[in-house]
């Protein structure tokens, strides 16, 4: 009885593992896929938040002193 069994599950039984690892790589690419996409918009916003900490407000300097920096920052961050 026990080879009729075998005989039955044995290609299913193989099928069926080669489904399970199929199903399994996929969800777990699909759940790496979420977390790289999101660690790639947090890197992102974190160097936005980075640039706005770093600049200078630039109290008090002329308005050729402002246009100059306002100049450098472009290039600075143009340059990315």
């Amino acid at each position: 009885m026990t080879w009729l069994i075998d005989l039955i599950l044995g290609p299913v039984g193989a099928a069926l593992g080669g489904l399970a690892v199929i199903v399994v790589t996929y969800f777990s690419g699909k759940s790496k896929g979420k977390l790289d996409a999101e660690r790639k918009d947090m890197k992102a916003e974190r160097a936005a938040h980075e640039r706005i900490n770093d600049a200078e407000i630039g109290i008090g300097a002329s308005d050729t002193e402002r246009r100059k920096r306002l100049r450098d920052l472009g290039e600075q961050w143009g340059s990315d």
